[in-house]
Protein backbone atom coordinates (compact mmCIF):
# COMPACT_ATOMS: atom_id res chain seq x y z
CA UNK A 1 0.00 0.00 0.00
CA UNK A 2 2.46 2.36 0.80
CA UNK A 3 4.69 1.87 -2.06
CA UNK A 4 1.90 2.17 -4.14
CA UNK A 5 0.60 5.20 -2.24
CA UNK A 6 4.19 7.23 -3.11
CA UNK A 7 4.12 6.50 -6.67
CA UNK A 8 0.62 7.29 -7.05
CA UNK A 9 1.59 10.95 -5.46
CA UNK A 10 4.72 11.61 -7.72
CA UNK A 11 1.91 11.03 -10.28
CA UNK A 12 -0.18 13.35 -9.25
CA UNK A 13 1.95 16.12 -8.23
CA UNK A 14 2.26 19.08 -10.42
CA UNK A 15 6.21 20.25 -11.73
CA UNK A 16 7.62 22.71 -10.50
CA UNK A 17 7.77 23.90 -14.35
CA UNK A 18 4.13 23.42 -14.19
CA UNK A 19 3.35 25.31 -11.01
CA UNK A 20 5.64 28.55 -12.46
CA UNK A 21 3.66 28.56 -15.59
CA UNK A 22 -0.42 28.57 -14.32
CA UNK A 23 1.21 30.66 -11.24
CA UNK A 24 1.94 33.31 -14.01
CA UNK A 25 -0.61 33.05 -16.56
CA UNK A 26 -3.15 33.75 -13.58
CA UNK A 27 -1.41 36.49 -12.27
CA UNK A 28 -0.62 38.12 -15.65
CA UNK A 29 -5.03 37.64 -16.51
CA UNK A 30 -6.19 38.95 -12.91
CA UNK A 31 -3.69 41.80 -13.50
CA UNK A 32 -5.00 42.85 -17.42
CA UNK A 33 -9.06 42.51 -16.07
CA UNK A 34 -8.39 44.55 -13.31
CA UNK A 35 -6.67 46.97 -15.03
CA UNK A 36 -9.39 46.95 -17.94
CA UNK A 37 -11.91 47.44 -15.17
CA UNK A 38 -9.83 50.51 -13.25
CA UNK A 39 -9.74 52.14 -16.62
CA UNK A 40 -13.57 52.04 -16.65
CA UNK A 41 -14.44 53.43 -13.74
CA UNK A 42 -14.56 49.62 -11.89
CA UNK A 43 -12.53 50.19 -9.04
CA UNK A 44 -15.06 48.53 -6.46
CA UNK A 45 -15.05 44.76 -8.42
CA UNK A 46 -12.50 42.16 -7.25
CA UNK A 47 -10.69 39.92 -9.74
CA UNK A 48 -9.90 36.87 -7.71
CA UNK A 49 -8.69 33.69 -8.46
CA UNK A 50 -11.04 30.67 -7.27
CA UNK A 51 -11.60 26.87 -7.99
CA UNK A 52 -8.42 24.21 -7.85
CA UNK A 53 -5.70 26.70 -8.65
CA UNK A 54 -6.63 28.51 -6.09
CA UNK A 55 -7.17 25.97 -3.29
CA UNK A 56 -3.75 24.19 -4.83
CA UNK A 57 -5.76 20.93 -5.73
CA UNK A 58 -5.51 20.86 -9.62
CA UNK A 59 -3.83 17.81 -11.68
CA UNK A 60 -0.95 17.95 -13.56
CA UNK A 61 -1.99 18.20 -16.99
CA UNK A 62 -4.90 20.65 -16.38
CA UNK A 63 -4.98 23.48 -18.02
CA UNK A 64 -7.92 25.30 -16.85
CA UNK A 65 -8.28 28.09 -14.67
CA UNK A 66 -11.40 29.66 -12.56
CA UNK A 67 -11.26 33.60 -12.29
CA UNK A 68 -13.90 35.05 -10.56
CA UNK A 69 -14.99 38.99 -10.45
CA UNK A 70 -17.27 40.01 -7.03
CA UNK A 71 -19.44 42.68 -8.10
CA UNK A 72 -20.28 44.52 -4.72
CA UNK A 73 -24.56 44.39 -4.50
CA UNK A 74 -24.80 48.58 -4.78
CA UNK A 75 -24.64 47.19 -8.21
CA UNK A 76 -27.20 44.89 -8.32
CA UNK A 77 -27.80 41.46 -9.71
CA UNK A 78 -29.55 42.80 -12.93
CA UNK A 79 -25.69 44.14 -13.60
CA UNK A 80 -24.88 40.56 -14.42
CA UNK A 81 -28.82 38.78 -15.78
CA UNK A 82 -28.79 42.16 -18.10
CA UNK A 83 -25.13 41.11 -19.62
CA UNK A 84 -23.76 44.38 -18.66
CA UNK A 85 -20.95 42.44 -16.72
CA UNK A 86 -20.30 40.08 -19.51
CA UNK A 87 -20.06 42.37 -22.01
CA UNK A 88 -17.53 44.53 -20.19
CA UNK A 89 -15.14 41.33 -19.39
CA UNK A 90 -15.54 40.68 -23.24
CA UNK A 91 -14.46 44.42 -24.36
CA UNK A 92 -11.40 44.11 -21.62
CA UNK A 93 -10.63 40.29 -23.09
CA UNK A 94 -10.46 41.94 -26.83
CA UNK A 95 -8.60 44.97 -26.16
CA UNK A 96 -5.97 42.99 -24.79
CA UNK A 97 -6.04 40.46 -27.85
CA UNK A 98 -7.31 37.22 -26.00
CA UNK A 99 -9.71 35.57 -27.63
CA UNK A 100 -12.77 34.12 -25.90
CA UNK A 101 -16.32 32.99 -26.64
CA UNK A 102 -19.61 32.42 -24.11
CA UNK A 103 -20.47 29.86 -22.30
CA UNK A 104 -23.53 29.00 -20.37
CA UNK A 105 -24.29 27.45 -16.94
CA UNK A 106 -26.44 29.03 -14.45
CA UNK A 107 -25.86 31.72 -16.22
CA UNK A 108 -23.72 32.92 -19.19
CA UNK A 109 -19.29 33.05 -18.24
CA UNK A 110 -16.54 33.91 -20.58
CA UNK A 111 -14.03 30.95 -21.47
CA UNK A 112 -10.68 32.65 -22.46
CA UNK A 113 -7.98 31.21 -24.06
CA UNK A 114 -4.76 32.60 -22.83
CA UNK A 115 -0.92 31.16 -22.66
CA UNK A 116 -2.01 27.88 -23.48
CA UNK A 117 -5.05 27.50 -21.06
CA UNK A 118 -8.67 27.80 -20.57
CA UNK A 119 -9.53 30.53 -18.48
CA UNK A 120 -13.02 30.66 -17.23
CA UNK A 121 -14.17 34.26 -15.88
CA UNK A 122 -17.44 34.31 -14.21
CA UNK A 123 -18.90 36.98 -12.80
CA UNK A 124 -20.79 36.87 -9.29
CA UNK A 125 -22.19 39.04 -6.19
CA UNK A 126 -20.20 39.49 -3.21
CA UNK A 127 -21.98 37.75 -0.78
CA UNK A 128 -21.15 36.86 3.29
CA UNK A 129 -21.26 33.68 4.97
CA UNK A 130 -24.32 32.35 5.83
CA UNK A 131 -26.35 35.01 3.38
CA UNK A 132 -28.25 33.70 0.67
CA UNK A 133 -26.66 33.87 -2.44
CA UNK A 134 -28.31 36.05 -5.42
CA UNK A 135 -26.79 34.19 -8.05
CA UNK A 136 -25.74 30.52 -8.61
CA UNK A 137 -21.60 31.17 -8.70
CA UNK A 138 -21.96 34.04 -5.04
CA UNK A 139 -20.70 30.73 -3.00
CA UNK A 140 -17.49 29.83 -4.68
CA UNK A 141 -15.35 32.68 -3.34
CA UNK A 142 -17.19 31.54 0.33
CA UNK A 143 -15.63 28.05 -0.86
CA UNK A 144 -12.12 29.24 -0.78
CA UNK A 145 -12.36 31.02 2.68
CA UNK A 146 -13.24 28.03 4.00
CA UNK A 147 -11.13 25.96 2.38
CA UNK A 148 -7.84 28.08 3.07
CA UNK A 149 -7.79 26.62 6.25
CA UNK A 150 -8.87 23.25 6.55
CA UNK A 151 -6.96 21.81 3.38
CA UNK A 152 -3.88 23.66 4.43
CA UNK A 153 -1.02 20.35 3.99
CA UNK A 154 -3.90 17.74 2.78
CA UNK A 155 -3.86 19.52 -0.99
CA UNK A 156 -1.98 16.51 -2.40
CA UNK A 157 -4.51 14.42 -0.70
CA UNK A 158 -7.20 15.39 -2.72
CA UNK A 159 -5.23 15.62 -5.48
CA UNK A 160 -5.02 11.74 -5.08
CA UNK A 161 -8.69 11.61 -4.89
CA UNK A 162 -9.21 13.36 -7.98
CA UNK A 163 -7.18 11.62 -9.67
CA UNK A 164 -8.74 8.27 -8.63
CA UNK A 165 -11.79 9.26 -9.61
CA UNK A 166 -10.98 10.49 -12.69
CA UNK A 167 -10.03 7.16 -13.53
CA UNK A 168 -13.76 5.79 -12.20
CA UNK A 169 -15.07 8.13 -14.82
CA UNK A 170 -16.74 9.93 -12.11
CA UNK A 171 -14.86 13.43 -11.57
CA UNK A 172 -16.62 16.26 -12.50
CA UNK A 173 -20.41 17.28 -11.76
CA UNK A 174 -21.24 18.35 -14.99
CA UNK A 175 -25.01 16.08 -16.34
CA UNK A 176 -22.66 14.44 -18.85
CA UNK A 177 -20.46 12.51 -15.60
CA UNK A 178 -22.85 13.00 -12.94
CA UNK A 179 -19.99 12.35 -10.53
CA UNK A 180 -18.06 14.39 -8.04
CA UNK A 181 -17.02 17.98 -8.24
CA UNK A 182 -13.82 18.92 -7.33
CA UNK A 183 -14.99 20.94 -4.03
CA UNK A 184 -16.97 17.82 -3.23
CA UNK A 185 -13.62 15.66 -3.36
CA UNK A 186 -12.35 18.54 -1.08
CA UNK A 187 -14.92 18.23 1.33
CA UNK A 188 -14.75 14.72 1.32
CA UNK A 189 -10.82 15.31 2.17
CA UNK A 190 -11.63 18.18 4.87
CA UNK A 191 -14.11 15.73 6.84
CA UNK A 192 -12.39 12.55 6.48
CA UNK A 193 -8.67 13.83 6.84
CA UNK A 194 -6.76 12.01 3.70
CA UNK A 195 -7.55 9.97 1.24
CA UNK A 196 -6.95 6.75 2.65
CA UNK A 197 -9.95 8.13 5.48
CA UNK A 198 -12.41 8.78 2.64
CA UNK A 199 -11.84 5.49 0.87
CA UNK A 200 -12.31 3.57 3.74
CA UNK A 201 -15.52 5.39 4.72
CA UNK A 202 -16.97 5.01 1.57
CA UNK A 203 -17.16 1.12 1.49
CA UNK A 204 -19.70 1.49 4.27
CA UNK A 205 -21.52 4.06 2.40
CA UNK A 206 -25.17 3.58 1.22
CA UNK A 207 -27.11 5.06 -1.34
CA UNK A 208 -29.53 7.61 0.13
CA UNK A 209 -28.92 7.10 3.18
CA UNK A 210 -25.22 8.73 3.69
CA UNK A 211 -25.05 12.05 4.91
CA UNK A 212 -22.00 14.36 5.86
CA UNK A 213 -22.68 17.37 7.40
CA UNK A 214 -18.58 19.18 7.96
CA UNK A 215 -20.20 22.30 9.05
CA UNK A 216 -22.48 20.91 11.68
CA UNK A 217 -25.97 22.63 9.87
CA UNK A 218 -28.31 19.63 10.96
CA UNK A 219 -29.28 18.33 14.19
CA UNK A 220 -29.09 14.44 12.67
CA UNK A 221 -28.81 12.97 9.20
CA UNK A 222 -32.85 11.87 9.66
CA UNK A 223 -33.31 15.89 9.24
CA UNK A 224 -31.25 16.63 6.28
CA UNK A 225 -32.68 13.25 4.48
CA UNK A 226 -35.83 14.63 4.44
CA UNK A 227 -35.05 17.66 2.76
CA UNK A 228 -32.43 16.25 0.45
CA UNK A 229 -33.41 13.86 -2.08
CA UNK A 230 -30.21 12.58 -3.19
CA UNK A 231 -28.02 9.32 -3.36
CA UNK A 232 -25.38 11.18 -1.59
CA UNK A 233 -25.94 14.27 0.87
CA UNK A 234 -22.93 16.59 1.76
CA UNK A 235 -24.05 19.65 3.38
CA UNK A 236 -22.39 22.43 1.88
CA UNK A 237 -20.65 24.54 5.16
CA UNK A 238 -21.25 27.77 3.99
CA UNK A 239 -24.86 27.03 2.45
CA UNK A 240 -26.62 24.92 4.84
CA UNK A 241 -29.29 24.70 1.62
CA UNK A 242 -27.29 23.11 -0.98
CA UNK A 243 -26.44 19.78 -1.34
CA UNK A 244 -22.66 19.51 -2.27
CA UNK A 245 -23.23 16.14 -3.98
CA UNK A 246 -26.75 16.46 -5.33
CA UNK A 247 -25.07 16.07 -9.09
CA UNK A 248 -23.72 12.24 -8.58
CA UNK A 249 -25.38 9.79 -9.52
CA UNK A 250 -26.62 6.10 -7.98
CA UNK A 251 -23.66 4.93 -10.53
CA UNK A 252 -21.27 7.29 -10.03
CA UNK A 253 -21.68 7.01 -6.08
CA UNK A 254 -22.05 2.58 -6.74
CA UNK A 255 -19.08 3.17 -9.16
CA UNK A 256 -16.50 4.85 -6.34
CA UNK A 257 -17.74 2.61 -3.78
CA UNK A 258 -16.95 -0.54 -5.09
CA UNK A 259 -13.46 0.98 -6.28
CA UNK A 260 -12.56 2.02 -2.66
CA UNK A 261 -13.45 -1.60 -1.70
CA UNK A 262 -11.17 -3.29 -4.81
CA UNK A 263 -8.24 -0.57 -3.88
CA UNK A 264 -8.42 -1.48 -0.17
CA UNK A 265 -8.35 -5.16 -1.04
CA UNK A 266 -5.47 -4.82 -3.89
CA UNK A 267 -3.57 -1.61 -4.03
CA UNK A 268 -2.84 -0.77 -7.51
CA UNK A 269 -1.48 1.95 -9.40
CA UNK A 270 -4.30 1.09 -12.36
CA UNK A 271 -6.34 3.26 -9.61
CA UNK A 272 -4.64 6.26 -11.02
CA UNK A 273 -3.37 5.93 -14.56
CA UNK A 274 -5.93 6.29 -17.81
CA UNK A 275 -5.34 3.65 -19.70
CA UNK A 276 -6.74 2.79 -23.76
CA UNK A 277 -10.23 1.45 -23.31
CA UNK A 278 -10.02 -2.18 -24.85
CA UNK A 279 -13.59 -3.13 -25.96
CA UNK A 280 -15.52 -6.06 -25.80
CA UNK A 281 -17.93 -5.86 -29.01
CA UNK A 282 -21.19 -6.04 -29.23
CA UNK A 283 -23.68 -5.07 -31.82
CA UNK A 284 -24.54 -1.44 -31.73
CA UNK A 285 -26.60 1.09 -32.70
CA UNK A 286 -25.49 4.48 -33.19
CA UNK A 287 -27.65 7.72 -33.26
CA UNK A 288 -25.90 10.47 -34.33
CA UNK A 289 -26.56 14.18 -34.92
CA UNK A 290 -25.18 17.80 -35.02
CA UNK A 291 -24.66 19.62 -31.93
CA UNK A 292 -27.54 22.02 -31.38
CA UNK A 293 -26.63 25.53 -31.82
CA UNK A 294 -27.04 27.89 -29.32
CA UNK A 295 -28.04 24.82 -26.90
CA UNK A 296 -26.76 24.95 -23.32
CA UNK A 297 -24.75 21.62 -22.80
CA UNK A 298 -26.83 20.83 -19.65
CA UNK A 299 -29.66 20.90 -21.99
CA UNK A 300 -28.52 18.68 -24.77
CA UNK A 301 -27.01 15.93 -21.84
CA UNK A 302 -30.58 15.49 -20.72
CA UNK A 303 -32.56 15.38 -24.59
CA UNK A 304 -29.39 12.49 -25.17
CA UNK A 305 -30.58 10.99 -21.88
CA UNK A 306 -33.79 10.88 -22.22
CA UNK A 307 -33.44 9.60 -25.91
CA UNK A 308 -31.40 6.81 -24.62
CA UNK A 309 -33.54 5.45 -21.94
CA UNK A 310 -36.73 5.95 -23.87
CA UNK A 311 -35.12 4.05 -27.05
CA UNK A 312 -33.84 1.43 -24.48
CA UNK A 313 -37.32 0.80 -23.29
CA UNK A 314 -39.14 0.85 -26.43
CA UNK A 315 -36.77 -1.91 -28.04
CA UNK A 316 -36.74 -4.09 -24.94
CA UNK A 317 -40.19 -3.98 -25.06
CA UNK A 318 -40.31 -5.18 -29.32
CA UNK A 319 -38.15 -7.80 -28.04
CA UNK A 320 -34.42 -7.12 -28.64
CA UNK A 321 -32.01 -7.66 -25.58
CA UNK A 322 -30.60 -4.22 -24.90
CA UNK A 323 -27.52 -4.80 -22.41
CA UNK A 324 -27.08 -1.28 -22.04
CA UNK A 325 -27.24 2.09 -23.39
CA UNK A 326 -25.22 5.47 -23.00
CA UNK A 327 -24.78 9.42 -24.42
CA UNK A 328 -21.94 11.42 -25.78
CA UNK A 329 -21.08 14.77 -26.85
CA UNK A 330 -18.45 17.00 -27.23
CA UNK A 331 -20.49 20.18 -27.06
CA UNK A 332 -19.74 21.29 -29.98
CA UNK A 333 -19.76 19.40 -32.95
CA UNK A 334 -21.33 15.90 -32.24
CA UNK A 335 -24.28 14.66 -29.81
CA UNK A 336 -24.63 10.54 -29.92
CA UNK A 337 -26.63 7.45 -28.57
CA UNK A 338 -25.59 4.41 -28.47
CA UNK A 339 -27.35 1.12 -27.82
CA UNK A 340 -25.55 -1.94 -27.29
CA UNK A 341 -27.54 -5.05 -28.36
CA UNK A 342 -27.86 -8.77 -28.78
CA UNK A 343 -28.77 -8.67 -32.02
CA UNK A 344 -29.64 -5.82 -34.78
CA UNK A 345 -32.81 -7.91 -36.32
CA UNK A 346 -35.16 -9.65 -34.18
CA UNK A 347 -36.41 -13.47 -36.17
CA UNK A 348 -39.98 -13.24 -37.79
CA UNK A 349 -42.02 -15.14 -34.97
CA UNK A 350 -42.36 -13.82 -31.88
CA UNK A 351 -43.68 -16.29 -28.92
CA UNK A 352 -46.53 -14.68 -27.23
CA UNK A 353 -46.79 -16.05 -23.59
CA UNK A 354 -50.62 -16.04 -22.55
CA UNK A 355 -52.14 -16.24 -19.41
CA UNK A 356 -53.17 -19.57 -17.36
CA UNK A 357 -56.10 -21.57 -19.19
CA UNK A 358 -58.80 -20.85 -16.09
CA UNK A 359 -57.45 -17.31 -15.74
CA UNK A 360 -60.43 -14.81 -16.96
CA UNK A 361 -58.44 -12.87 -19.28
CA UNK A 362 -57.41 -16.49 -21.33
CA UNK A 363 -60.76 -15.55 -24.06
CA UNK A 364 -59.15 -11.92 -24.28
CA UNK A 365 -55.81 -13.97 -25.09
CA UNK A 366 -57.93 -16.33 -27.30
CA UNK A 367 -59.64 -13.41 -29.18
CA UNK A 368 -56.68 -11.20 -30.11
CA UNK A 369 -54.73 -14.55 -31.38
CA UNK A 370 -56.92 -16.45 -33.04
CA UNK A 371 -55.43 -15.90 -36.48
CA UNK A 372 -52.03 -16.76 -35.09
CA UNK A 373 -49.43 -18.03 -37.60
CA UNK A 374 -49.00 -20.51 -35.13
CA UNK A 375 -51.69 -21.47 -32.23
CA UNK A 376 -53.07 -20.70 -29.87
CA UNK A 377 -51.65 -23.64 -28.12
CA UNK A 378 -51.57 -25.05 -24.59
CA UNK A 379 -48.09 -25.57 -22.87
CA UNK A 380 -48.65 -26.98 -19.27
CA UNK A 381 -51.15 -24.66 -18.16
CA UNK A 382 -50.89 -21.78 -19.88
CA UNK A 383 -51.54 -20.65 -23.49
CA UNK A 384 -49.07 -19.77 -25.78
CA UNK A 385 -49.11 -18.23 -29.76
CA UNK A 386 -46.88 -17.32 -32.10
CA UNK A 387 -47.46 -13.95 -34.39
CA UNK A 388 -45.44 -12.44 -37.34
CA UNK A 389 -43.39 -9.57 -35.99
CA UNK A 390 -44.38 -6.29 -37.71
CA UNK A 391 -40.90 -4.52 -36.88
CA UNK A 392 -37.62 -6.70 -36.89
CA UNK A 393 -34.76 -4.16 -38.19
CA UNK A 394 -33.72 -2.24 -34.87
CA UNK A 395 -33.31 1.25 -37.44
CA UNK A 396 -36.80 0.59 -37.84
CA UNK A 397 -38.27 0.69 -34.39
CA UNK A 398 -36.03 3.77 -33.67
CA UNK A 399 -37.05 5.75 -36.29
CA UNK A 400 -40.54 5.28 -35.28
CA UNK A 401 -39.96 6.05 -31.68
CA UNK A 402 -37.38 9.49 -33.26
CA UNK A 403 -40.39 10.67 -34.67
CA UNK A 404 -41.72 11.53 -31.14
CA UNK A 405 -38.82 13.37 -30.45
CA UNK A 406 -37.29 16.84 -30.14
CA UNK A 407 -36.05 17.91 -33.55
CA UNK A 408 -32.43 17.76 -33.04
CA UNK A 409 -32.81 14.04 -32.42
CA UNK A 410 -35.71 13.73 -35.22
CA UNK A 411 -32.65 14.27 -37.76
CA UNK A 412 -30.35 12.00 -36.40
CA UNK A 413 -28.46 9.48 -38.44
CA UNK A 414 -29.19 5.82 -37.71
CA UNK A 415 -26.13 3.90 -38.31
CA UNK A 416 -25.81 0.14 -37.06
CA UNK A 417 -22.49 -1.04 -36.53
CA UNK A 418 -21.91 -4.87 -37.05
CA UNK A 419 -18.27 -5.53 -35.85
CA UNK A 420 -15.48 -3.25 -33.92
CA UNK A 421 -13.60 -2.74 -37.23
CA UNK A 422 -16.43 -0.22 -38.45
CA UNK A 423 -15.62 2.12 -35.42
CA UNK A 424 -12.66 3.56 -36.98
CA UNK A 425 -14.91 4.72 -39.73
CA UNK A 426 -16.25 7.37 -37.09
CA UNK A 427 -15.33 11.17 -36.00
CA UNK A 428 -11.97 10.16 -33.72
CA UNK A 429 -13.44 11.31 -30.50
CA UNK A 430 -16.61 9.66 -30.71
CA UNK A 431 -14.86 6.22 -31.90
CA UNK A 432 -13.11 6.53 -28.14
CA UNK A 433 -16.47 7.75 -26.11
CA UNK A 434 -18.15 4.54 -27.89
CA UNK A 435 -14.49 2.52 -26.82
CA UNK A 436 -14.37 3.40 -23.57
CA UNK A 437 -18.72 2.73 -23.27
CA UNK A 438 -17.74 -0.98 -23.90
CA UNK A 439 -14.85 -1.46 -22.66
CA UNK A 440 -14.31 -2.94 -18.91
CA UNK A 441 -13.01 -0.48 -16.67
CA UNK A 442 -9.07 -0.97 -16.37
CA UNK A 443 -9.21 -1.16 -12.48
CA UNK A 444 -10.98 -4.29 -12.56
CA UNK A 445 -8.08 -6.30 -13.71
CA UNK A 446 -6.71 -5.63 -9.66
CA UNK A 447 -9.29 -8.13 -8.71
CA UNK A 448 -7.51 -10.71 -6.77
CA UNK A 449 -8.38 -14.08 -6.53
CA UNK A 450 -10.26 -15.70 -4.69
CA UNK A 451 -6.92 -17.53 -2.76
CA UNK A 452 -3.51 -18.44 -4.21
CA UNK A 453 -3.03 -22.13 -4.41
CA UNK A 454 0.71 -22.20 -4.64
CA UNK A 455 0.61 -20.24 -1.38
CA UNK A 456 -1.34 -22.45 0.12
CA UNK A 457 0.43 -25.46 -1.19
CA UNK A 458 -2.88 -26.98 -2.62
Amino acid sequence: MEHVLAEAMRLVKPSEEELRLIGEASRELIGKLNNGLRRRGFEDMEVTLQGSVAHGTWLPGSRDIDIFVIIPKNRGVEFIKSGRALQLLAEIATENGIPWSTRYAQHPYLTLKYRGFQVDVVPCMKISPGEKPLTATDRSPLHTLYLMDKLRGKENEVRLLKAFMRVGGIYGAEIGVGGFSGYLTELLIVNYGSFLGVLESAKSWRPHQTVLDPGKHYASPSVARKIFNSPLIVIDPVDASRNAAAAVTEEAMSTFMAMAHLFTLSPSLEFFREGEPSPAFSPLLLLAMPYPANEPPDTVWGQLRRASSSLSNVLSNMGFTVYRSGEWTDEETIAAVFIALESLELPPLNLMRGPLVYAPESIEFLRKHVNASMGPFIVGTRWFAVEKRRIMDVAEAVRMELSRMPASLRSASIIKIRSEAELSSLPKNLEKAIRRFLSKPPWLSTLPPKYNASATGE
